[in-house]
């Protein structure tokens, strides 16, 4: 029979020597779940990994949790990991946006949002070239490489400009990619939305 467990405000530290270990192991019959809320819990030691998941079996991060893994990279197959949601509660910043290749000397402001979804106002300027990109680092690491997508809603740029797709995303940064080379001193506001 399936089972379910629930961490909400718990603190699991482990740390193991040279025969390695995971802190939190769902492993269990198929159809099991665990969701994780409010904790804290550290994989520590050489070869130790915070999560391993059986496929068949469903593991939730709620929120309000620190997930810090060990050396050893985590076992989760596709359709185990949901939530992600303590990514999106530390509010993103313009310092978090880059200009890359095609986007010349532009500037982004007017940002609101966190991790997870947000708005940000880019304005052109300097050489500007196709493609353009740029990257913005999630003020929060995702513990599993989220899904993005961005939409150029608005500005002063010929609208529709660009279809966005996010070209590269990790758990800590995504990269914007778009088609048309836009016009210096116009505007593109942009939302994401990035999830697990």
């Amino acid at each position: 029979m399936p089972y379910t467990v629930n961490l909400n405000g718990d603190s699991i530290a482990v740390a193991t020597g040279a025969s390695g270990g995971q802190v939190l192991w769902l492993n269990g019959v198929s159809g099991s779940t665990m969701h994780v809320r409010n904790s804290l819990v550290v994989g520590t030691g050489t070869n130790t990994s915070l999560l391993q998941i059986s496929a068949g079996n469903k593991f939730f991060e709620d929120g309000g949790n620190t997930l810090t893994n060990g050396t050893v990279a985590n076992g989760i197959p596709a359709g185990t990991f949901f939530g992600g949601k303590s990514a999106c509660e530390v509010a993103q910043v313009a310092g978090n946006f880059a200009d890359g290749a095609g986007l010349g000397t532009s500037t982004f402001g007017t940002v609101s949002g966190n991790g997870c979804y947000g708005q940000v106002t880019v304005t052109y300027a300097g050489t500007l070239a196709t493609p353009a990109t740029w990257t913005m680092t999630f003020p929060r690491t995702f513990f599993v490489t989220p899904s993005c997508t961005v939409t150029d809603i608005g500005g002063t740029n010929p609208f529709p400009t660009q279809i966005v797709s996010s070209a590269t995303t990790t758990t800590l940064t995504t990269t914007m990619t778009f088609a048309a080379a836009p016009v210096a001193t116009n505007t593109d506001i942009f939302v994401w939305n990035c999830s697990n």
